[in-house]
């Protein structure tokens, strides 16, 4: 099959890649991916088999790496930090995932279910030093700040990890089938008839089809960050930025250099029409299809939240 234009999507795995990427990034495979995922890789596998052998003294288990310049030895290190964080990120969300149950973890317990689940806790004294500034701090107020910032820390972190196609080498818990995704309220939602009465097609569609038709649009706003939460808040994540650099040691604070990288909530727009002028392309939003009205703010608010 020949599909002109760009690359949009797989008609045979039904893949669709972000539409920001270049064609090159959405077609090419993993070797193409370059030296450096490659290189972060073996070094971890090698590392991992001299924790596991044993035979090894703890001082001695070092790999010793050669470069013909600085820029590509701080590049490498780089990567290879990021990875370690990454891994352990993504390893501590799955434990709290596992934890929770059948019941799931929900929004609102994300922070600090990842929290725990790392062993970040007051409780645990020998632990303060990995992720606070100062473990030595006297008052509990001031240790009880320091573990809510991480906590918010952890639920922004999560919900940027959670967004679609930012790691094509390296996906995230959703996209290797670890961890799945629900809408609390979806079913109930699908089967209030009087919530369609204004949409001619919603209303002759059966629960089980609304549920489906919602459970993507969902699934497509929730991977683009289009959610209302306060972990995505703008003005509320500069505030944890700030006072993570005064509560927090690396890699756990957040980088004043990183602040203006930070994810935060988007929204979901349909495009109506559009008008094409000679300084650029106007776009006229609505919502409306064949004339129906949009759902109302009901429908909406009636979502009462994401389980993991």
């Amino acid at each position: 099959m020949v599909l002109a234009g760009k690359y949009r999507f797989c008609p045979h795995c039904r893949h669709q890649p972000p539409q920001q990427a270049r064609d090159i990034n959405k077609l090419a495979g993993l070797s193409a991916e370059g030296r450096s995922s490659a290189t972060t890789l073996i070094v971890s596998t090698i590392l991992a088999w001299m924790e596991a052998d044993g035979t090894l003294e703890e001082g001695t288990r070092k790999l010793l790496g050669f470069t013909d310049n600085r820029q590509d030895a701080a590049l490498q290190a780089g990567h290879f930090n990021d990875f370690i964080f990454v891994t352990l990120l993504r390893g501590a969300i799955l434990r709290a995932v596992r934890g929770a149950g059948d019941k799931g973890l929900t929004d609102v317990r994300f922070g600090e279910a990842v929290r725990k689940a790392l062993g970040f806790d007051l409780e645990q004294p020998d632990r303060l030093s990995d992720w606070m500034f100062d473990p030595r701090v006297k008052g509990f107020h001031n240790r009880q700040a320091a573990e809510e910032v991480l906590t918010s820390v952890l639920a922004h972190r999560l919900w940027a990890d959670l967004r679609k196609g930012w790691r094509f080498t390296n996906p995230n818990l959703e996209e290797a089938g670890l961890i799945a995704v629900r809408f609390p309220g979806l079913e109930d939602l699908a089967r209030d008839d009087e919530e369609y009465a204004g949409n001619r097609r919603l209303a002759a569609a059966t629960p089980k089809i609304r549920a489906r038709l919602f459970n993507l649009l969902f699934d497509y706003m929730r991977r683009g960050l289009a959610i209302t939460t306060e972990a995505l808040d703008r003005q509320r994540i500069l505030q944890v930025a700030e006072a993570s650099r005064n509560h927090l040691r690396d890699p756990w604070l957040i980088d004043q250099s990183e602040e203006h990288e930070l994810r935060q909530a988007g929204f979901l727009m349909t495009i109506r029409r559009v008008r094409r002028t000679s300084a650029r392309r106007k776009m006229d939003s609505s919502c409306e299809v064949d004339g129906a009205r949009p759902l109302g703010k009901r429908c909406a608010a009636r979502i009462f939240g994401v389980n993991l």
